[in-house]
């Protein structure tokens, strides 16, 4: 997939995600942070940010999102969930799903937990190996 064919989510398909997962019973079946003009603000914001060519295809492209949503803090809570549903929302808008929910959580868990640990580029690339891993084409 090129970048060309890459999707990216506007505010209108984010507003009609979060309409589902309040609407529905889904997979992901967790407590949504707290959506505001804020909120929707730092997502698209963040969004932006993964559009640039510094990373290349869709999971190049979502490892980078995943990471700016949980480790830059944007919110007072919630940063671990919003990275989840927008990973969800990203990865659907471009023809895959999500297998593994658990792994999901547990790998924001652990990034938003770590301390230098690892740089930004080796986040980045076992985030990538991780999520490639937890997907399919739908």
């Amino acid at each position: 997939m090129s970048n060309d064919e890459i999707f990216y989510p506007d505010r209108d398909i984010i507003e009609l995600w979060v309409k589902f997962l309040k609407n529905e019973n889904n997979d992901l079946k967790l407590k949504l942070p707290q959506i505001d003009s804020l909120w929707f603000e730092k997502v698209l914001d963040t969004i932006e940010r993964v559009k640039m060519p510094y990373s290349v295809g869709i999971h190049s492209k979502v490892a980078h999102l995943f990471y700016y949503l949980d480790k830059d803090h944007n919110f007072l809570d919630g940063n671990k969930r919003t990275t989840i549903i927008i990973t969800y929302l990203f990865y659907a808008m471009n023809g895959y799903r999500i297998l593994n929910a658990e792994r999901v959580k547990k790998l924001a868990k652990k990034l938003a937990k770590s301390h230098g640990s690892r740089n930004k580029e080796e986040w980045m690339q076992k985030i990538e190996k991780e999520l490639t891993i937890l997907i399919e084409l739908i």
